[in-house]
């Protein structure tokens, strides 16, 4: 199954703030057939760093990152 995955990642600075970066991921994966697992399989790939288009390392101008976390915003279901 293919699914659409519109998510956001929350980078926590180390000046005391915190910055998001939205992305959207196409998951193809044969043994996926529910939304929830596809948002289990998108965390895990982030957490695992498996998969570098799910770390949007882009535009910071300061500061060095503490800590990241995804935030899965959508799940659409793709029919192919």
């Amino acid at each position: 199954m293919k699914y659409k995955i519109k998510y956001h990642v929350i980078f926590n600075m180390d000046y005391g703030s915190s910055t998001k970066r939205y992305g959207n991921y196409i998951l193809d994966h044969s043994g996926i057939t529910k939304n929830n697992e596809a948002e289990k399989k998108i965390i895990e790939l982030f957490e695992d760093e498996s998969d570098p288009d799910l770390n949007p390392y882009f535009n910071f101008t300061r500061g060095k990152i503490l800590s990241k976390k995804i935030v899965v915003d959508q799940i659409e279901r793709i029919n192919t």
